[in-house]
């Protein structure tokens, strides 16, 4: 699957309203899903912007042996992660809503 596809699979699989929780946490939905990404509630009071640029870059290594981790975001987007280090999963859950991807364990998210 490329980029493209895994995008077309995002928009038609990940809504308003869409869950993203994983196993441990609790208030996360996507708020919003527009031409500019996605916006997530996590918690009462916060939300996270994830551009479609983010994801995709996310996306690339779901498909290596090493797979989509929290050491691959935090190398590529330190201050978001510093900021909250909810991203991490949250990325990794739309993939899995999306359809296309799995935890592994915790911190790793891979093609199906």
């Amino acid at each position: 699957m490329n980029w493209e596809e895994a995008r077309q699979e995002i928009k038609a699989n990940v809504k308003i309203g869409t869950d993203v929780n994983s196993k441990r946490s609790r208030f996360r939905f996507v708020e919003a899903v527009d031409l500019s990404g996605l916006r997530v509630r996590i918690g009462r009071s916060n939300v996270l912007s994830i551009p479609w640029e983010m994801l995709e870059t996310c996306f690339a290594p779901l498909n290596t042996a090493e797979g989509y981790s929290g050491v691959f975001f935090q190398q590529r987007y330190p201050s978001e992660y510093k900021d909250h280090d909810c991203h991490v999963h949250v990325v990794g859950r739309v993939f899995v809503k999306a359809g296309f991807a799995e935890a592994v364990d915790e911190h790793t998210y891979k093609t199906r």
